[in-house]
């Protein structure tokens, strides 16, 4: 019986010095000449440095990292360190699942979707070192903006190269067979007409003619003379 009150084959034994109960299966998933001939195999095995059931996987354990939990721990050791523009640029690649809320909510950008999955959405179940290039180029397919795709791999990269350094992993980074995009900007034209207007503006500026107070009187010459000073002050500025 277990602790439960479920019927099981339990195999009692020593070993060390110290003496332990192992659950080997439930009578419905096992009969009982296998689990007489496991403990059978047990006992030969009490001899060796690490018990009789040293080899024997435990499904309900977890036994391999995740890529969320090397995620995890690089927003932890690294990226949390760093400035929020490079923060939300690593949440909008690679931990969507990171993304803080706003401090107003609004209903802004809800019918915007983007047309690719950040990494972890993608691949966050799957063991880290089981990641390929060609996982990193399904990645990196939907992804349509040069500028956008060599930003996803530099992060991408940068999280596996910390992991290659701790060391968390060993082997070579999946995304090092992947090149950058070549980016492209365009260069603004003008035409013969702008640049015309252009060096006119530079080289000959339209100045605003000084207005005459000589025939004016009272507040009338008064508040032209402040517009006179006015005006020859930003004549003189310009000069």
């Amino acid at each position: 019986m277990t602790a439960l009150g479920r019927k099981a084959f339990v195999d009692a034994y020593q070993f060390n010095g110290q003496r332990y109960r192992k659950v080997l299966a439930s009578p419905v998933l096992q009969q009982v000449a296998a689990a007489r001939l496991e403990v059978i195999n047990g006992k030969e095995r009490l001899k060796e440095e690490h018990g009789p059931y040293a080899d024997r996987v435990d499904t309900r354990k977890k036994h391999f990292m995740t890529v969320s939990d090397a995620i995890g721990q690089y927003w932890e050791s690294h990226i949390s360190g760093l400035s929020e523009k490079s923060q939300y640029a690593f949440v909008r690649f690679v931990a969507g699942s990171l993304r803080q809320q706003p401090r107003t909510i609004s209903r802004r950008g809800e019918n915007k979707r983007k047309a690719y999955s950040d990494f972890e959405q993608m691949f966050g179940s799957r063991s880290f070192k089981a990641i390929k290039a060609s996982d990193i180029e399904q990645f990196l397919k939907p992804v349509a903006s040069p500028s956008k795709y060599n930003g996803a791999l530099s992060r991408v990269s940068g999280l596996f190269n910390w992991a290659i350094r701790r060391p968390l992993m060993d082997m070579r980074n999946p995304c090092t067979p992947i090149r950058m995009r070549k980016v492209v900007r365009r260069r603004r034209d003008y035409s013969t007409e702008q640049i015309r207007k252009i060096a006119t503006h530079i080289f000959y500026p339209l100045l605003e003619a000084l207005p005459e107070t000589d025939h004016l009187e009272g507040f009338v010459k008064r508040d032209a003379a402040l517009v006179k000073a006015g005006v020859a002050m930003s004549i003189g500025s310009e000069c």
